[in-house]
C-alpha cells in the first residue's frame, strides 16, 4: 500500500486561469502548453499546466509526494485528471505563469518520470468571482498527488 512521504500546502497566483508544476532542470517552463477547453490539466515531459476556473487569485493547492500510486478518492472532488512529466533534478516547482514560485521547490526523492493526479473543487464559486473579486485566497481547492512512474511508463 502506497504512503505519503511529503505534503506541502501552497497558494500559487493564477494568471490567465493557469498555474504550473515543473522541474526547472527541464529548461524552459511549460507555460506555452495550454490545456484544452474543459481539461483540468495539460501534461508533457517538461511539466504540467493546470487550468483554473478563476483568474487573478490564490487557490489552495496541497501537493503530496507518494512512494507509489495512491488510491483514488473521487468522493470529495468535482473533477480529477491524471498525467505524467519528467523531473530530471528530482524536484518540482509550483508557480504562476509569470515565474513567481508559490514556495520552495519540492524534493521528490528521486529523478525520473513521475505520474500525477490532480483533483479540484470550488470551481463554480471561483468562476462566479471572475471580474468581481481580485487576489482573494482559497475558494478553489486542489489536491495534486505525485508518485514515481513505473519502469518504461
Amino acid at each position: 500500500m502506497a504512503e505519503v512521504v511529503a505534503s506541502h500546502r501552497m497558494a500559487p497566483l493564477v494568471m490567465y486561469r493557469m498555474f504550473l508544476l515543473w522541474d526547472p532542470a527541464n529548461g524552459d517552463s511549460p507555460a506555452d502548453l495550454i490545456p484544452a477547453d474543459g481539461d483540468l490539466l495539460a501534461a508533457q515531459p517538461r511539466g504540467v499546466v493546470f487550468s483554473s476556473a478563476g483568474n487573478d487569485f490564490y487557490p489552495q493547492v496541497d501537493v503530496q509526494v507518494w512512494d507509489g500510486p495512491p488510491a483514488a478518492d473521487d468522493t470529495r472532488w468535482e473533477v480529477t485528471a491524471e498525467g505524467a512529466f519528467d523531473a530530471p533534478a528530482g524536484s518540482v516547482r509550483l508557480q504562476a505563469l509569470s515565474g513567481n514560485p508559490a514556495g520552495p521547490d519540492i524534493a521528490l526523492g528521486r529523478a525520473g518520470r513521475w505520474r500525477l493526479r490532480a483533483s479540484c473543487r470550488g470551481r463554480g464559486e471561483v468562476a462566479a468571482r471572475v471580474g468581481v473579486d481580485l487576489f482573494f485566497e482559497g475558494v478553489e481547492e486542489w489536491l495534486v498527488q505525485l508518485w514515481p512512474a513505473a519502469e518504461g511508463a
